[in-house]
């Protein structure tokens, strides 16, 4: 009988320690995984910021080249952009273009064997 109640002396308190320390980690991994999540709804905050700013700045972009902007800008300035318009006579088929006289050492050449001539 008294070693039953040694051995009660022993085990309950073991066993109390054991559900403290079980308790420890659990509260442990609780605040793990709180905090966890609060860096991940900071960094998803963050990236919805990101894509407000990107499209701002695509829409920006936008109007800033819209081809009568731009124009407008060039006749606004044109001794900034020394631009030349081109008229029709520029605009050539593509076999009037002059070609490279093929290279011997071309071996994608004469794979092609002069496709677009």
């Amino acid at each position: 009988m008294r070693l039953l109640t040694v051995g009660r002396r022993l085990v309950y308190p073991a066993l109390v320690a054991i559900m403290v320390g079980g308790a420890a980690v659990t509260y442990q991994t609780k605040e793990n995984a709180v905090a966890a999540a609060d860096r991940v709804a900071e960094l998803r905050h963050l990236v919805e910021r990101e894509r407000i700013a990107l499209s701002l700045l695509n829409a920006e972009w936008s109007v800033l080249t819209q081809p009568s902007r731009l124009q407008d800008l060039v006749d606004r300035h044109p001794e900034d952009f020394q631009l030349a318009s081109y008229g029709i006579e520029r605009v050539v088929r593509i076999d009037a273009l002059p070609w490279p006289e093929p290279d011997e050492n071309d071996v994608l050449g004469r794979l092609i064997g002069g496709v677009g001539r």
